[in-house]
């Protein structure tokens, strides 16, 4: 019996070193799936604003006449969770307009051309910083550690007092 505690106690640092590593693989994937949320939001906040001024263009107003832009950008931004910027370019890429909340960190970043009869008149940019989804994966993220932690150490327990109990 003696000869076998060397043997689990060696067994049991594999199986939590084994568990750290499943701990930290499952983080990482979980951040690329929190990063692709991001920036899939991103995508679609700015596809939906381009295909919006594509509209008023195709119906003739001029992207650089069109009134209160700076207004309707910054009310899109501020009741939009995560937008912590939108921007409005004409087809040399100057700025016409811009909405942007610098206390939210940009972690995405998504351009879209705006179109007219086959040709680019401008685009809309949008900078989206990690969506409600993505910190709720971040905040369960750190409690996988804990619990494998915590399991790892009940184990350690229950096979060090039976190891006690037998010698």
């Amino acid at each position: 019996m003696v000869a076998r505690g060397p043997e689990l106690r060696g067994g049991g640092l594999r199986g939590g070193a084994g568990s750290l590593w499943v701990v930290m693989h499952l983080q990482q994937q979980a951040g690329q799936a929190a990063s692709a949320q991001t920036q899939a939001f991103a995508s679609s906040v700015a596809r939906t604003l381009a295909g919006q001024f594509e509209h008023a263009v195709n119906h003739g107003a001029p992207l650089k006449q069109i009134p209160r832009v700076e207004v309707y950008l910054a009310k899109i931004q501020r009741s939009t969770p995560g937008v912590s910027q939108i921007t409005l370019k004409d087809e040399q890429g100057n700025t016409l307009a811009a909405a942007q909340n610098s206390a939210v960190e940009s972690n995405a970043v998504a351009s879209v051309a705006i179109e007219r009869a086959g040709q680019t008149v401008g685009s809309v940019s949008v900078q989206v910083a990690n969506t409600a989804v993505g910190q709720q994966q971040t905040a369960v993220l750190w409690l996988l550690p804990v619990a494998v932690l915590s399991f790892a150490a009940l184990t350690a327990g229950v096979v060090g007092w039976g190891l006690a109990r037998n010698t």
